[in-house]
């Protein structure tokens, strides 16, 4: 849900570009993957709560810096 945005911001596009936001979608979802398997290396956690928790701050970051 934050690749969009983040494409937007990257981007400076009046709009949300779906090339774009595709890309960098399967970019997040692949550092997470690879964060979820990596992090702790024993165990593997699920990439879900990689996304969510990375997805969250970066949304909490959009609202708290988004200029009105």
């Amino acid at each position: 849900m934050v690749a969009p945005q983040l494409a937007r911001t990257v981007t400076r596009a009046p709009g949300i570009p779906p090339a774009a936001s595709t890309a960098l979608g399967a970019v997040l979802l692949s550092a997470g993957d690879l964060l979820a398997q990596r992090l702790l290396s024993p165990f593997q956690i699920p990439v879900g709560l990689v996304t969510a928790a990375a997805g969250g701050l970066c949304l909490l970051w959009l609202l708290t810096w988004r200029k009105a």
